[in-house]
């Protein structure tokens, strides 16, 4: 999470959100890393079951505060709870981003290989990488998983404001 706190602060003031029992230890180093407000739930909840309730409170935490772009780190959790928020929200989803453009544009590479005798065939592997651009349009938040270390993290010294989260989790 420090990583994509420390890109997306090249674009503005950042917001992160961290749940579970050691919300408000962790709402520290990411303000550390650039995030101006940390939003805390930290009901122990979320350590046995992690992903619907996090789809739940970041889907109320997105009608409310109406983010441009929300990321999340590679994990399988994470990546389940992105396309959770994408079904209840409607919103833009691309996974495995390697570099964060814009609020609005992302890349990605992937491996393709062509079969021979079977154009158009994508495997994957032969061929090398190709980075591909991608528009992300439609409505917002945009929803961007991003691959591993595909950024760096940065400290900044900050300090944040933490604000604790009025959702009950279901």
């Amino acid at each position: 999470a420090l990583e994509l706190v420390t890109r997306a602060r090249t674009f503005g003031d950042v917001a992160a959100v961290a749940l579970g029992p050691a919300a408000r230890a962790g709402s520290v180093l990411l303000g550390e890393h650039g995030a101006t407000t940390v939003f805390v739930h930290d009901d122990p909840l979320f350590i046995e079951y992690p992903i619907e309730p996090a789809a739940y409170v970041l889907s109320e935490l997105a009608t409310r505060h109406r983010p441009e772009l929300i990321m999340f780190g590679h994990s399988i959790d994470s990546r389940e709870v992105a396309g959770r928020l994408q079904a209840t929200t409607g919103s833009t989803l691309v996974s495995n981003v390697s570099e964060l453009i814009g609020i609005d544009r992302v890349r990605t590479s992937v491996a393709l290989r062509l079969s021979e005798g079977r154009p158009g065939n994508l495997r994957g592997g032969i061929g090398g990488p190709k980075t591909v651009t991608i528009e992300l349009s439609g409505p917002v938040p945009r929803l961007v998983p991003a691959r591993p270390r595909a950024f760096s993290a940065e400290r900044t010294g900050a300090v944040t404001k933490v604000v604790h989260v009025d959702v009950p989790v279901p």
